[in-house]
């Protein structure tokens, strides 16, 4: 199987300039999965996590999370955020979403 990024949520949708958001997926791989990080629109690489800490829940159920203060001065809009999962073998899978600040 390769590798797969699905059941991507942001709360709350749509985000809000300056408050803080919750973003999870869920990723599969029949690899141990290496990471799975988030490219923001200002340029900025954001490390999501399946260990039970930083927002997430549960450690080890295949939901990596992160969360995160969106910053103050970002305009309101549509953007793209792309997420990026891989495996220790060098399998990657990615996914672009749309993330609306209101």
């Amino acid at each position: 199987m390769a590798i797969t990024i699905s059941d991507i949520k942001m709360v709350p949708d749509p985000v809000v300039s300056g408050s803080k958001v919750k973003a999870t997926c869920k990723v599969e791989s029949d690899e141990a999965v290496d990471y799975v990080r988030i490219y923001t629109p200002d340029y900025r690489t954001i490390t999501a996590y399946d260990d039970g800490t930083h927002g997430d829940e549960v450690a080890g159920d295949g939901i990596y999370t992160l969360e995160e203060t969106v910053p103050y001065d970002a305009p309101a809009g549509v953007y793209d955020i792309t997420i990026v999962a891989a495996d220790k073998n060098g399998n990657s899978a990615r996914k672009v979403i749309q993330m609306k600040i209101s």
